[in-house]
């Protein structure tokens, strides 16, 4: 990566990218301090973890569309409605038997 001509700043984001992307539960308020260091603002850096956040879930989550489920790696396999109805309280599908 030394030879992408990428600034302070810019080499910092990617570090702090690669961070949370491989084990977000190691990043500390130092981490992102460094970042405001830098120059990064709050938005950005918000934008940034965003950014990762929603394409760690694309790319570990599968679905499984003849169960109508969503599957997690850890094999956890989990329905919609379900999840939808625990959270309102109320039933919005046919439960799937198993």
């Amino acid at each position: 990566m030394e030879e992408a001509g990428l600034t302070k700043a810019e080499r910092a984001l990617l570090d702090y990218v690669k961070l949370i992307t491989e084990a977000a539960h190691r990043s500390t308020p130092e981490d992102v301090q460094k970042l405001r260091d830098v120059g990064w603002k709050e938005e950005q850096i918000a934008e940034a973890v965003y950014v990762v956040a929603l394409f760690a879930f694309f790319n570990r989550v599968a679905v499984d569309r003849e169960a109508g489920t969503i599957v997690w790696p850890n094999g956890l396999d989990l329905d919609p409605d379900m999840l939808y109805e625990a959270a309102h309280d109320t039933v919005v599908g046919q439960h799937r038997e198993g």
